[in-house]
């Protein structure tokens, strides 16, 4: 009976060091980025903080890779806008893939910094809300891969 316990006891922690020591898939930002974060900064009429208002998404690159990064971000039109910085260098959006907003082909280094900044060009159009991403891909090799933090694509 004690050899039984001890191989069910020794089972269980093989499992829970297994369950735990699982890769993320190339769907989970950590995947991608060693590193995210998101902050919204509000637009304040008294500084007028256009510049710097909006929705920031910050990412570090985990290793050397070569993507084409496809988000789509609720701006547009005249009013709002989204930029892609990488090392604090603006960066053009390639012409758009389909549903996405802007698309980016990059090719990054460990320890790289992107920055994604959406923001209103004009303060007639501010909100308490700010903006998101909607859906984010990285595709490598030819294969798109949806980061399931940014895909709102259900609930839309």
């Amino acid at each position: 009976m004690k050899k039984f316990l001890v191989s069910i006891l020794t089972i269980a922690v093989l499992l829970t060091f297994l369950v735990g020591c699982t890769a993320p898939s190339k769907s989970d930002t950590s995947y991608w980025f060693s590193e995210s974060s998101k902050e919204f900064v509000p637009f304040d009429d008294d500084n007028y903080n256009l510049d710097e208002a909006g929705n920031y998404w910050n990412f570090t690159v985990k290793s050397d890779m070569h993507i084409k990064l496809h988000v789509r971000a609720n701006v547009g039109g005249f009013s709002s806008a989204l930029y892609l910085y990488l090392n604090n260098v603006q960066i053009q959006s390639d012409a758009p893939k389909g549903i996405y907003t802007c698309s980016y082909d990059l090719d990054l280094k460990a320890g790289d910094k992107i920055k994604l900044h959406a923001f209103w060009v004009n303060s007639l159009y501010t909100n308490d809300t700010g903006f998101e991403i909607q859906l984010m891909a990285i595709e490598q090799d030819g294969v798109d891969y949806n980061l399931t933090e940014f895909d709102k694509s259900t609930t839309m």
